[in-house]
Order: structure tokens, then C-alpha cells, then sequence
């Protein structure tokens, strides 16, 4: 799809399609002939059984990617969100990852993007498998010269006050907008909101904020 003069790689991953990149093996004979989609064209599983293969893919593309995997929320694991954190190309400077509703995710697949990222977008939402363990991995990988961020928990009902404390330590200095819904998580209370307050007074270069805290405690 192009916007002007970006364009951007929309990756959409479908349930035959996930079970060659799990644990690094080959496709079996019940998934040949799978397909995954990449924009307008699509490459058999067959041709993107390695990490390898997939970085070369995603070399090809515009330095935007797009990448859901909603309609398989039910089968994706860490395994396979550590492979696709490893494959970004470094030129890419935005990503739009959805993973709302794979609730299999803990966190332990996130890793830190070797790319120079200024916009980053994450939803999470209805990912119950995600604790705070599995956020201060996030927060860990997290860009260091991000301008824009999203992140969307919707009822991520596990995450307490100490998920909200480590993003809240863990906001790069370079953030210029931050998006952050936070509706449904009951666990988190005063104190992981005081700890984000403080650090939101103390972000030198924010200019745009918007928060959801619907029904946190």
C-alpha cells in the first residue's frame, strides 16, 4: 500500500502457515503448499523455513512493516516472536506489530530490534499469558531512540504496578509521543501510576501523551 512516497510491507501470517518457524523445522507434509502473505504476493512456507529466509524477505521490503498475527493468536508462541524480532531488517524505521489476543505469549520471545526504529506500535491486548516477568523483558528490548510509541494491554488482567514501573523506567529519552492503554488491568494501582507520572514530568522531549487507565485499580 503506499502513502505518499512510503510504502509499506503488511505481513499476515495464517494458521497453516505458523509451524515452520517454531522450532527451526521444516515444514511438514500437512502444511505444504501453506502460504504467507507479504503485501500483494504471498511465498510458500517451503521458501521461509529459517531465519535466514525470512530476513532475506523482509530485506526486499520498504523500511515500514506492518506485521499481525491476529488471525492466528491462538497458535503463536515465543519461540515465534523471538524470530520475528531477529528478522526486522536494521533499515527499517517503523513497526506495527499486532499480537492482540495470543494469549500463549509470555514475554520471554521479546528481543531487542537491531534497527533504527523511530516509530514503534505494539498491541497486546488480551494477551493473558503476559506478567510483569514477561514486560521487563519488553521494556528491556524497547528501541533507545524511539520518537513514537504505542502500546496497547488491553485486559491484560496478569500485569500489576510492576509492569507500569519498569516501562515507566524504561521510556527512552528520545520519546516525542507516547500512546498507552492500559483498560481492564485491575492489578495496577496507585503505585504504578504515581511511578508513570513521575516519569512522564520528566521526559525532556515528549509533546503528545494519551492514556487509557480504564478500571485499573
Amino acid at each position: 500500500q503506499a502513502f505518499g512516497s512510503r510504502s509499506i510491507c503488511r505481513i499476515a501470517l495464517y494458521p497453516r502457515c505458523l509451524t515452520w518457524m517454531r522450532d527451526g523445522r521444516p515444514a511438514p507434509d500437512s502444511h505444504k503448499g501453506a502460504r504467507l502473505r507479504i503485501g500483494d504476493s504471498s511465498l510458500s512456507v517451503e521458501e521461509l523455513g529459517s531465519l535466514e529466509q525470512l530476513t532475506a524477505v523482509l530485506e526486499l521490503q520498504q523500511p515500514e512493516l506492518d506485521v499481525d498475527l491476529r488471525d492466528v493468536s491462538a497458535i503463536v508462541e515465543d519461540p515465534l516472536l523471538s524470530l520475528l524480532c531477529e528478522a526486522v531488517p536494521r533499515r527499517t524505521t517503523s513497526l506495527i506489530l499486532n499480537l492482540l489476543g495470543c494469549t500463549r505469549i509470555t514475554g520471554k520471545g521479546f528481543r531487542s530490534i537491531d534497527a533504527p526504529l523511530g516509530h514503534l506500535q505494539v498491541d497486546l491486548s488480551y494477551c493473558t499469558g503476559l506478567e510483569d516477568a514477561g514486560m521487563q523483558l519488553f521494556v528491556a528490548a524497547l528501541p533507545k531512540k524511539l520518537a513514537s510509541f504505542s502500546l496497547k494491554l488491553t485486559f491484560c488482567y496478569k500485569l500489576g504496578d510492576a509492569s507500569l514501573c519498569s516501562l515507566s523506567a524504561g521510556l527512552p529519552d528520545s520519546l516525542r509521543s507516547l500512546t498507552l492503554c492500559l483498560e481492564g488491568c485491575a492489578r495496577i494501582g496507585r503505585l504504578g501510576v504515581q511511578q508513570l507520572a513521575a516519569a512522564l514530568q520528566l521526559a525532556p522531549r515528549l509533546m503528545s501523551l494519551s492514556l487509557n487507565l480504564g478500571s485499573c485499580s
